[in-house]
């Protein structure tokens, strides 16, 4: 930490620490995969994510607040959920992602999930089937240009 400081201070966002806050910044579109864990994301997204939130690199601050540097136009995130979490508050993967994007600059952002793969007589095929078909039209429309 004291290390990354002392690099973001001296403007030193080139630094090899700083490459994958610097390939995210640079994507065109961003697709994150990740289950449906405690609530949220695994830890191990949360962690990439501290790693590549760096003010100049992703995100940049000033007298009118914090606002994002990333040049991404949209993100997709795909989960899988063991129960039927869709809409409920306690539900705060998705809900992460969409404020990071916000946090990050990205302005389209759609959440594909696969619910109740865990739960016993619920048809897994037909609900992964489901789940593919809507990563499709999440594609279509997320990448879908303007109209000039």
């Amino acid at each position: 930490l004291k290390r990354r400081d002392a690099l973001l201070a001296a403007g030193r966002r080139d630094d090899p620490l700083f490459d994958l806050g610097n390939q995210f910044r640079m994507a065109d579109g961003i697709v994150v995969a990740a289950p449906f864990w405690d609530l949220s994301v695994p830890a191990v997204l949360k962690v990439y994510i501290e790693n590549i939130s760096a003010d100049g690199i992703t995100f940049g601050s000033g007298p009118e607040g914090l606002y994002g540097l990333c040049r991404g136009e949209w993100m997709l995130f795909l989960t899988t959920r063991g129960g039927i979490w869709e809409g409920s508050d306690m539900e705060q993967g998705s809900p992460y992602m969409e404020s990071l994007c916000k946090f990050f600059g990205i302005d389209r952002y759609a959440c594909v999930s696969a619910d109740g793969i865990d739960i016993v007589g619920l048809d897994h095929e037909k609900i992964m089937a489901k789940a593919m078909e809507d990563v499709e039209t999440a594609c279509r429309e997320l990448t879908r240009q303007p109209a000039r």
